[in-house]
């Protein structure tokens, strides 16, 4: 089972599957919220495992932290803010998926106009990055509480530290 991922993925032989799925990773999110119309998040997570993903079952649990990066723009002008959130989730190997789960917040900086941080649940499909030699992709969705995607969400992370999400869509 294993060896098929590595094999799919291409992955280089010097890194471990754990070391490349840990991170960091890099990318946004976006969501529709509701009277704000599509709201945008850069994103940066970095995760541990349990264990080694060595192919002998088929889920995989992890922990891990991801910082979430807002600019918000109003009548005052344009703010950043910061949000700290412990994850955990598990890496399904059959379908090459993190499932990930918003915890608590580690931190976070108050948002202005009632707007309040949420915690959220994604699922991101490994990827080996077909346009950047080198990187992998998480691609996905955010979920709703019952599992389901959210319409119009998208999660994008990558393993290329350049990647700026307020400049660059993949």
């Amino acid at each position: 089972m294993i060896l098929g991922l590595v094999f799919t993925l291409n992955f280089a032989q010097e890194k471990t599957l754990n070391d490349i799925l840990a991170g960091p990773w890099k990318g946004f999110s976006s969501e529709q919220i509701r009277n704000m119309g599509e709201v945008n998040t850069g994103v940066y997570m970095k995760l541990v495992f349990n264990e080694k993903i060595d192919g002998s079952k088929t889920e995989y649990p992890f922990y891990g932290t991801n910082q979430v990066e807002f600019i918000y723009t109003n009548n005052f002008g344009t703010k950043t803010y910061f949000a700290t959130v412990n994850v955990s989730g598990v890496f399904n190997l059959k379908d090459k998926t993190l499932y990930v789960n918003d915890d608590s917040f580690a931190s976070y900086d108050t948002l202005l106009d009632g707007m309040n941080w949420e915690l959220w649940k994604f699922k991101v499909t490994v990827y080996r990055d077909q346009d950047h030699a080198g990187f992998f992709l998480l691609k996905g969705v955010t979920l709703d509480n019952q599992g389901y995607a959210k319409s119009g969400s998208k999660v994008y992370y990558t393993t290329d530290m350049n990647y700026n999400p307020w400049k660059q869509k993949y």
